[in-house]
């Protein structure tokens, strides 16, 4: 299998940052299961590729806004408003999409883009959408931004996080939504992409790139009672250590030597005597094995901490907060847990102690790499599977993906969803008014973006042709598609029924009982029910061991709801359906056949109820032209600016 391996930061030598590890471990892994690597990206300053004869560098660029000057900053701020996208992507746009494309089309052939953080794929989203791909988060980059925000005391700063954050959401919505598989390094960031992903997300341990050298005999003498390092500037690392020096260092003896290796550019005024601030080091390792004690004081960020690797795979012994064990899974016996600036220097003080005495001793290292690298290359292996299965294409609709498959592929698709033996996937569809709502309602978009989407009538069609020039195979429809697979599922299901009128609800579930008598239809609560009883309908639906979950409440509420309480434990598949209780029960007439296939069932409709569809149909169609229109001419602008 080959794979081009598409990084912001190409993979280094010499690795020392925490993104930098993580992304020579991932490679180092591709590798190690058998997998051709080709890598796509920039170059830091002052590095060298980790396999230059196979590394296609897009430039030389520094990205760190911490060297940054004032002038670039504020190009980078410019290109991210001008091209709406997150400062963090702007960065990106030093290379042209021609000349972006012309190294893609080099590595051809490849089975598929391996998309390594969202910077760069983020930045050209519509040009790796051409291809199969799998998506490593290496965090949770929206929250991040707004967690800075919420932090910020400056109005203008506040605004520029939360558009930041704004942007990277949806950048990350739309990465792992045409991922086959996603990749992230923490199990709490498989949350960002939804309840309905889950079943194609796995976590890769994060490991140390080098083997682990195990002699107990030979450790050198420690220098330093407690000792930190990292990378000062990243504002999450910077704000462990400031908690660090107020909240902890006050309550440590006066006589205990610390030490802080990393780059700060001006580190700040202590009062404790014992403090020493050492700038880079030459040999990380070495210095951490110079400690007595690490303390790890992450209080704020996502994905698992590299320092927290590091020392758990040296062996140190460790006080640690809560958030910097994130994702560790078993934490080794000589490390303790603490959260209050009091409690973690007492556990500190203890821990010193215990050294000195030989009652606290350093651990074996190898096991826990050994462990975690095992797990690493399976979940690996799982991911590239997914590119074995057949693959699911879609096409994007006001940057919204959508399924691009006929009928059969449609209903084959829908079948393995429901059969899967664990997780939760959510059908949605998208039609003119649907999407005239997402580009005014955010919170629908993101919800649609964590949900599987088909397309439905005639309006995504002319979306498609204006965009891509084809429309798409089928009008897949709910009201059409929900009908034809309960009958294409030969195998008996239990299928829950919430939304609608309480008659519409019975009156359906007994015409659906009688369509496939096979199945199993469950009639659990109509669509008025309060929002606060949510969790006891849902109880109820856990409680039936359902299989397909039907909810027709209306769009936007119905994703609403289903993208804020579904989980996995309440159904394999889950459906929104619209109005199609009130077609089953007889309530709402369809269209004639005729019509239906020239995909104008819109305008029997409008005939049917004028005054409640009008404004939907006659204002809304000419609104979904408008928004298309524009979205191709920005596209197009896009294109000419490169």
């Amino acid at each position: 299998m080959h794979l081009v391996f598409v990084s912001s930061l190409v993979p280094v030598a010499e690795p020392a940052s925490g993104f930098d590890i993580a992304n020579r471990v991932l490679l180092d892994g591709l590798r190690a299961v058998g997998a051709k690597v080709t890598v796509i990206g920039f170059l830091e300053p002052e590095q060298s590729p980790a396999l230059p004869k196979q590394t296609r560098l897009l430039g030389t660029l520094n990205v760190t806004n911490a060297r940054a000057s004032r002038i670039t900053k504020l190009r980078w701020l410019t290109t991210a408003m001008w091209r709406r996208t997150s400062v963090s992507c702007a960065k990106m746009h030093a290379i042209s999409v021609r000349d972006l494309k012309k190294q893609l089309d080099a590595c051809e052939p490849f089975d598929a883009l391996v998309l390594n953080s969202i910077q760069l794929a983020g930045a050209f989203p519509w040009v790796f959408a051409a291809y199969p791909s799998l998506y490593v988060a290496h965090n949770n980059e929206a929250q991040t931004a707004r967690d800075n925000a919420q932090r910020a005391h400056n109005p203008l700063v506040r605004w520029l996080y939360e558009r930041e954050s704004r942007c990277l959401a949806r950048l990350e919505q739309q990465l792992g939504a045409h991922a086959s598989h996603i990749w992230t390094f923490s199990a709490d960031d498989k949350d960002t992409f939804g309840p309905q992903a889950q079943h194609r997300i796995s976590t890769l341990p994060l490991i140390t790139p080098t083997e682990v050298v195990w002699n107990p005999a030979n450790e050198p003498r420690p220098i330093y009672d407690l000792g930190l390092i990292g990378s000062w500037s990243w504002e999450a690392n910077r704000l462990g250590l400031e908690w660090f020096l107020n909240d902890v260092v006050p309550h440590v003896p006066p006589d205990f030597s610390i030490a802080i290796a990393g780059n700060l550019a001006v580190p700040p005024a202590v009062d404790h005597p014992g403090v020493t601030f050492l700038g880079r080091v030459a040999d990380a390792g070495a210095f951490v094995r110079s400690c007595r004690v690490i303390p790890l004081v992450s209080r704020t960020g996502t994905g698992v901490q590299l320092k927290t690797i590091e020392t758990f795979t040296a062996g140190m012994p460790a006080v640690s907060t809560t958030l910097s064990v994130r994702g560790i899974g078993t934490v080794p016996e000589n490390c303790i847990i603490a959260d209050d600036g009091h409690a973690f220097a007492q556990a500190l003080i203890a821990q010193v102690e215990g050294v000195k005495s030989g009652i606290v001793a350093k651990s074996d290292g190898r096991l826990f790499r050994q462990s975690r690298e095992e797990a690493l290359l399976e979940q690996i292996r799982i991911g590239l599977k997914t590119l074995e299965q057949p693959l699911v294409t879609t096409r994007t609709v006001l940057d919204l993906p959508v399924l691009d498959l006929g009928w059969h592929q449609a209903l084959c698709y829908a079948q393995d969803l429901a059969d899967r033996p664990e997780g939760c996937s959510v059908l949605s569809f998208l039609n003119a008014n649907n999407a005239n709502i997402m580009m005014k309602d955010t919170g629908y978009r993101a919800a649609l973006s964590r949900q599987i989407v088909l397309p439905d009538g005639h309006g995504v069609d002319i979306a498609s042709y204006v965009t891509t020039g084809t429309s798409f195979p089928a009008n897949l429809n709910g009201t059409d598609f929900v009908p034809a697979l309960l009958t294409f599922l030969t195998q008996p299901k239990r299928i829950a029924m919430i939304g609608a009128r309480a008659t519409s609800l019975h009156k359906a579930a007994e015409n659906l009982s009688r369509h496939t008598p096979w199945h199993t239809f469950l009639p659990i609560s109509d669509g008025f029910f309060d929002r606060s009883q949510s969790q006891d309908i849902l109880n109820e639906v856990e409680r039936q061991e359902v299989d397909i979950l039907l909810v027709a409440m209306g769009s936007p509420d119905q994703e609403k709801w289903v993208d804020t309480h579904v989980r996995a434990n309440h159904a394999r598949l889950v459906i929104n359906v619209g109005a199609l209780f009130d077609f089953m029960a007889g309530e709402v007439p369809r269209a004639p056949e005729g019509l239906r296939k020239l995909r104008l069932e819109w305008v029997y409709r409008l005939a049917q109820e004028p005054s409640r569809l009008w404004r939907r149909y006659v204002l809304g169609n000419p609104l979904f032209i408008y928004h298309v229109l524009r979205h191709k001419l920005g596209l197009q602008r896009k294109a000419g600016h490169q």
